[in-house]
């Protein structure tokens, strides 16, 4: 499995292509197209091919940036209702009681939403990976086998070995929010290359913690198709 180092060394391979995923990115319609590339990336890490791919072939990286954003939403949209839903229940507890109100409310709602999200952030990225396995959508959906390889071993262990760089990116991009965004001003161009350094970071990571996370979880489905295989001869 790759290092921490190789992780965070991976979308810099080739800067040219990262930029032009970046500057793709900036456009509504085509970001999808940024989506697959990032995707395509991590499909090479999966196989522990770390050479940052081309931007080429530009209609099937935006139809697995489709496909693959699709199921994203589509599983993590359970997470998103029970907070909503949540968040509703405490405000209308608030308003109710108007005397006296549980002193460990808003702590204990802000632990359970913590950790409702780093069950998403466990959970979520799995079905786009065994997406990204074959290119069919509906085998994404296949919760005997998601469940099979979400649990494995090699999966949590890349799981775990990616929080430090999704904290390491978080950080960065809310410090250049706070830092170095309202320094620019507010002349449109220079307001662009903000937003366009913000993509930057947001790509950078994403293709860094997703492709660690890929090659755990190809690690584990590759491993249980070669034991069958084995047992048939």
């Amino acid at each position: 499995m790759a290092t921490i180092k190789q992780a965070f060394a991976y979308p810099f391979q080739n800067p040219k292509s990262l930029l032009i995923a970046t500057a793709i990115k900036l456009i509504p319609l085509l970001s999808l197209i940024s989506a697959g590339f990032q995707f395509q990336a991590v499909k090479s890490a999966m196989k522990k091919e770390y050479t940052l791919p081309e931007v080429r072939n530009l209609s099937y990286l935006f139809k697995i940036g489709l496909l693959g954003r699709l199921i994203f939403y589509l599983f993590l949209l359970p997470f998103l209702l029970i907070t909503y839903y949540s968040f509703r229940s405490v405000i209308k507890t608030v308003s109710t009681f108007t005397t006296t109100i549980n002193p460990n409310l808003f702590s204990n709602f802000l632990i359970f939403i913590i950790l409702l999200g780093v069950i998403a952030l466990f959970l979520v990225p799995a079905p786009v990976l065994q997406f990204l396995e074959t290119d069919k959508f509906t085998y994404a959906f296949n919760i005997k086998v998601l469940a099979r390889n979400l649990f494995s071993l090699a999966y949590i262990k890349a799981w775990l070995k990616s929080i430090p760089i999704f904290l390491f990116y978080l950080l960065l991009f809310l410090g250049v929010i706070i830092l170095v965004i309202p320094l620019l001003g507010t002349n449109p161009f220079i307001a662009l290359i903000g937003v366009f350094i913000e993509y930057l970071i947001i790509l950078s990571g994403a293709i860094s913690v997703w492709s660690i996370l890929g090659e755990g979880f190809y690690e584990k489905t590759y491993s249980y198709w070669l034991y069958h295989r084995q047992r048939q001869y």
